[in-house]
């Protein structure tokens, strides 16, 4: 079973216009709301246990009972309508969830409860094993008397700022923490960088091989994600492909359609888990054969910079800078990132990965001695 989506003929008549229907999506939120699935699931999700038990020993009672009130925004995938990166470039996690909280206001408690019915019934079907309906921790005790669509229909600003109230809470004491602790926002960009170059070198449908992911694929001009139902989705010229990254998603794969197309969020964690291959070690040893190219680097930990920014502070021309650069981009050791006129680049995961204790190392002293 699988939902199989579509296209017009335009769309496929080649690699190039099936890639016009992609975007990246970079979304601190809808990784919020992964990191709240897993805590309502914890035995799916064995790459995060030790977050997961270290997370529960944080949690409060009364935050524990917001987790489970709230559960049908995040249980099964969250849906489209409240995340606001499915129509807007957001960057900031605190700007997201300003976005949230304006697009709740706009929609009447009767929309909401709609769409929260809908996520209720499908946690009903009979696909779902029954122990994920009802994990509990065993230090809480869930109140029962609780029914947030009820709450809706009755008062559904009061809910909404209750929900904020606890995202906000969340977020300051257990996301944050751990989203600078993991690096998580080098993580996915490094991730949408390289999805967006294998594109860019090898077409759609070899993107599409190159998640690795066994359950979404690219046959017969159709996309076809397997899913435990059968779904049909007719995408016009129009429509898009929002493909999201993530770090708590493994080994789940969302779709979740939405009015302009399809919203899908996969795995970028177990892929980081992967082993290197020699080729790829050799780029980076050569990489860091440079001291001029370690000092990149190292001040690039401190906090991501630009070509011209690193030219005056190394004292070498931005040409010298941009070269080096450009090595350190091909051995996936730093990524680029647009921001108005200007490139800021920082480092990706790959070279924690290669040597832990780089950023020990390469000492301030050391640098500038």
């Amino acid at each position: 079973m699988s939902i199989k989506v579509n296209f017009e003929n335009f769309t496929t008549q080649s690699e190039e216009t099936l890639m016009q229907r992609v975007q990246f999506v970079y979304s601190p939120l809808n990784e919020l709301f992964r990191s709240l699935h897993i805590l309502l699931n914890p035995r799916h999700h064995g790459l995060h246990m030790k977050w997961i038990v270290d997370t529960q020993q944080k949690m409060t009672k009364a935050l524990y009972q917001e987790l489970r009130y709230f559960q049908l925004f995040y249980e099964l995938g969250t849906p489209t309508a409240f995340l606001p990166s499915r129509e807007y470039v957001i960057t900031t996690l605190d700007n997201e969830l300003l976005l949230l909280e304006k697009t709740l206001h706009t929609m009447s408690g009767k929309e909401v409860a709609k769409i929260l019915t809908q996520v209720s019934e499908n946690r009903e079907s009979h696909f779902i094993p029954e122990l994920a309906k009802g994990i509990e921790w065993g230090e809480f005790q869930l109140v029962d008397s609780e029914n947030i669509i009820s709450d809706i229909l009755q008062d559904a600003p009061s809910v909404y700022k209750r929900f904020m109230q606890f995202l906000t809470l969340y977020k300051q004491t257990i996301f944050n923490p751990y989203w600078e602790e993991k690096h998580i926002d080098r993580v996915l960009l490094s991730e949408i960088e390289a999805a967006s170059q294998a594109m860019h070198n090898f077409g759609f449908s070899t993107f599409i091989n190159q998640l690795q992911i066994e359950r979404i694929k690219f046959q017969d001009n159709q996309l076809v994600i397997l899913k435990p139902f059968e779904e049909q989705i007719r995408f016009t010229n129009a429509d898009a492909l929002l493909f999201a990254p993530s770090y708590f998603t493994y080994p789940h794969l969302f779709a979740e359609k939405f009015a302009k197309g399809l919203f899908i969020t996969y795995d970028c964690l177990n892929r980081q888990h992967k082993k290197i291959d020699t080729a790829q070690l050799s780029k980076i040893f050569f990489a860091l054969s440079d001291p001029v190219r370690i000092d990149i680097v190292s001040y690039l930990y401190e906090e991501k910079n630009t070509t011209q920014a690193l030219a005056q502070i190394l004292s070498y021309t931005p040409s010298n800078i941009s070269k080096q650069l450009k090595l350190l981009k091909i051995a996936g050791l730093v990524v680029g990132e647009k921001q108005g006129k200007f490139v800021f680049y920082t480092p990706t995961p790959l070279l924690a990965k290669v040597l832990p204790s780089f950023k020990d190392m390469v000492s301030t002293e050391a640098r500038d001695s």
